[in-house]
């Protein structure tokens, strides 16, 4: 939603807004939110006592949903650790129908490297991996734009696809709101929700004009835009939609399972254990507490608040920037303050008096780090991921290679069931879709070998099934 408030239309561009998200889109976004440590937006600041600690935003967000996303994707796709694609060169296959020879395999495998580098493929790849651990699924969008090769990623929460028999994507609708920031007539920004809407199908990439967003959700009449309506004439809808370790699921259910979908409480209840030892060890200052004391009472002799000047735009004080005012860290008030210090004697004229410390015990932040450590020794085994950070490296660093290893052994032995996903249901697949793209468009794609390769590719029925992960 719009957090520029001070827009007119604003209330009613958000209530616009949600009308039109799916329950589908709230929920991948709101796992989303987990990932990017945007979970906790519109709560109270932690600092204010207006509801209780477990109602506020934490004010340390760890993001350790993020941060086992990137450590599996190094563990699979790291380097020297990203799979290379063959079509099997060496192996005695006969030139005829039934396959490839060993110097047209050759020749398929250098235009597939090619094309990877072009499109850039090992990036995107990894960036498709970490999307659908984040919210269960990514949607890949190939072709090529201007003769070069392309491979797009968009929200999982922006389409919505159709199936046929066999679980390949025929047509993918991308629709989600957006705000659009415009001048009213007396010259006041104000807001407003639109709806944008694009479908990809088997012969066309078509874009709609924006719509405006109804209260309701009432869709609105589409308009295809003329200048963004492209007939790619493909004959098959170039996306791949990839379910992370969906497994099975009811009939109805198309996205995978993002990995912390399961753990957001004790996600949350490991921010509000950082937070509050972090306040604790903020407000672990000793408090002087003094009793028998009359409360006009200065048992020094009085000093002067320091006086901070404050400039115009901030900063130093020059003849460009001039002093507007004065900060007084005395807390507003322009009367004597207490002196401390070593060297200013505190006296009482009362022998009752006493003057005592507030404080808090040293047990109390151990407690409460010890609970945060907990906390996060947790997460790491239900995420499968073994953190080594700065505080666990000295105590590893003079293990054996085979005593980290096993010490990384649960994360990855989780990740070999990753890569076989990946492999089967994205890697693969895409690969498939990019031999598809190059057996339809020929010469016209600007790759090197692209023509010996559509030759090659005429072999099969549909210009694929000729390559395998290695």
């Amino acid at each position: 939603m719009h957090n520029t408030i001070q827009f007119d239309g604003i209330e009613q561009a958000n209530k616009a807004a949600l009308a039109n998200m799916s329950p589908r889109y709230r929920r991948l976004e709101a796992l989303e939110r987990w990932v990017e440590g945007r979970q906790y937006e519109g709560k109270p600041n932690w600092w204010s006592d207006g509801v209780p600690l477990w109602e506020r935003e934490p004010c340390i967000v760890y993001p350790i949903v993020q941060i086992a996303i990137q450590s599996n994707v190094d563990l699979v796709l790291g380097e020297g650790r990203a799979p290379d694609f063959s079509s099997k060169p060496g192996e005695d296959e006969d030139d005829d129908e039934s396959g490839l020879g060993e110097e047209d395999s050759e020749a398929l495998d250098r235009f597939i490297a090619e094309y990877h580098r072009v499109s850039r493929f090992r990036a995107h790849c990894r960036d498709a991996f970490a999307a659908a651990q984040g919210c269960g699924t990514t949607i890949a969008i190939h072709g090529a734009r201007a003769g070069k090769p392309f491979a797009d990623l968009i929200p999982a929460k922006w389409g919505t696809p159709k199936f046929d028999v066999s679980g390949a994507v025929i047509e993918l609708e991308i629709r989600y709101p957006y705000f659009e920031e415009y001048r009213t007539q007396s010259g006041a920004w104000a807001v407003r929700a639109k709806l944008y809407r694009r479908v990809i199908d088997a012969q066309t990439d078509t874009t709609f004009l924006p719509a405006d967003a109804d209260i309701n959700g009432k869709e609105p009449a589409w308009k295809e835009d003329p200048e963004r309506v492209y007939k790619h004439s493909f004959g098959f809808c170039p996306v791949i939609w990839y379910a992370f370790m969906r497994g099975s699921v009811a009939v109805n259910v198309f996205d995978g399972q993002a990995i912390h979908a399961l753990l957001t409480n004790e996600i949350h209840g490991h921010d509000l254990a950082l937070s509050q030892r972090h306040r604790c060890a903020l407000l672990s200052e000793p408090q002087v507490i003094e009793i028998g004391v009359d409360s006009d009472h200065n048992p020094t002799e009085p000093g002067r608040a320091a006086v901070v000047s404050a400039s115009e735009h901030g900063g130093r004080i020059t003849a460009t920037n001039p002093q507007k005012g004065n900060y007084d860290t005395g807390g507003g008030s322009s009367g004597p303050v207490r002196k401390k210090g070593p060297s200013y004697v505190w006296r009482y004229p009362n022998e009752n008096t006493k003057v005592e410390y507030l404080t808090v015990p040293a047990a109390a932040l151990e407690a409460l780090d010890n609970n945060a450590r907990d906390l996060r020794i947790k997460l790491q085994q239900a995420l499968g991921v073994v953190l080594l950070d700065p505080e666990n490296i000295a105590a590893v660093r003079n293990l054996s290679g085979k005593a980290l290893e096993a010490l990384k052994q649960k994360q990855i032995d989780r990740c070999d069931q990753f890569r076989d996903d990946l492999r089967d249901n994205f890697l693969l697949p895409s690969v498939d879709m990019q031999l598809r793209i190059a057996h339809k468009l020929g010469p016209a794609l600007k790759v090197s070998g692209v023509e010996e390769v559509q030759q090659l590719l005429s072999k099969f029925d549909d210009g694929t099934d000729a390559i395998e992960a290695a």
